[in-house]
């Protein structure tokens, strides 16, 4: 998504207001669920820079990371890693969607209107004459790369492919592979696209899970004496391990942790449909 996402050019012309930029702020945690957080946040920062280029803020960035870059891809498998790795644990693709689309709707809807009192203070500060000369003039959009939008397709049909084994995740290198030879290399100039992102995520990644497996472990056999006896509980103790650590082994971990509590094994695909169809109340909070 990262890649096929960076071969897509956004161009925009023209000054934002904010309901614009509240309206384009809602479209991005729309589309994150489509293309993931990541992919979202590459296809539209730049446009968003520019659409705010002679009055952008540092709230700007802060507000587009909380809604584009983390909370908006929360209703799917593929907005979300953590969400990803609970699908591929045996969690239905749709249960997020279903269970908690009014949460997602609270914290974005929340985030988005305080944003929107923020910005208009900040319009309103530019001079008349200045905002007048800058927003009088319609916005013009322009998208080059239109092509990925295949690869995105596939790498969509791709997360539902569950056999054979290994054909998913083929599918998801090919249209990876395929965006980044048929993109012109001028679109990836203009998105300043590099690999350097991904790969700082990728090492990191890499020591997160290779030092919780023990954890988990520990946690299936162990969860009872941590005294996680509430999803009130669960649900702060994600959102503090997540501030800190990363959200997908926070998933994992507190996952791991719940199901142990009730006698389930997080490796046995049976027990977590039991688990999601028994204690959804517990899944939700984390």
């Amino acid at each position: 998504l990262f890649v096929v996402a960076g071969g897509i050019h956004i161009d925009v012309k023209g000054e934002a207001r904010p309901l614009g930029n509240c309206l384009f702020l809602l479209f991005g945690a729309i589309l994150a669920n489509l293309i993931g957080t990541t992919g979202a946040s590459m296809l539209l920062i730049r446009p968003w820079m520019r659409m705010n280029k002679y009055r952008i803020t540092a709230f700007h960035i802060v507000f587009f990371i909380f809604i584009v870059s983390n909370a908006g891809g929360c209703l799917t498998p593929i907005g979300d890693p953590p969400l990803f790795l609970g699908y591929l644990k045996g969690v239905p693709f749709w249960w997020v969607l279903e269970n908690c689309w009014s949460a997602w709707a609270i914290v974005v809807g929340g985030l988005i209107t305080i944003f929107f009192v923020i910005d208009r203070r900040n319009f309103l500060r530019a001079p008349q004459p200045v905002r007048e000369s800058e927003t009088q003039q319609a916005r013009m959009w322009k998208i080059e790369g239109w092509r990925n939008i295949g690869f995105l397709v596939l790498i969509l049909v791709a997360v539902f492919v569950k056999k054979p084994v290994g054909l998913s995740e083929a599918l998801m290198i090919t249209a990876a592979a395929g965006s980044w030879f048929a993109t012109p290399k001028r679109i990836h100039e203009a998105n300043v696209f590099n690999f350097h992102p991904i790969r700082e995520v990728a090492w990191l990644f890499v020591g997160i899970f290779a030092t919780m497996v023990p954890a988990l472990d520990y946690l299936e056999t162990n969860a009872g004496k941590l005294g996680l006896d509430s999803e009130m509980k669960f649900f702060w103790l994600t959102g503090l391990l997540s501030g800190a650590l990363d959200n997908a082994p926070t998933y994992l971990t507190f996952l791991a942790a719940s199901m142990g509590i009730h006698g389930l094994s997080l490796n046995n695909p049976e027990h977590i449909h039991q688990f999601v169809a028994t204690h959804d109340h517990e899944l939700i909070a984390i």
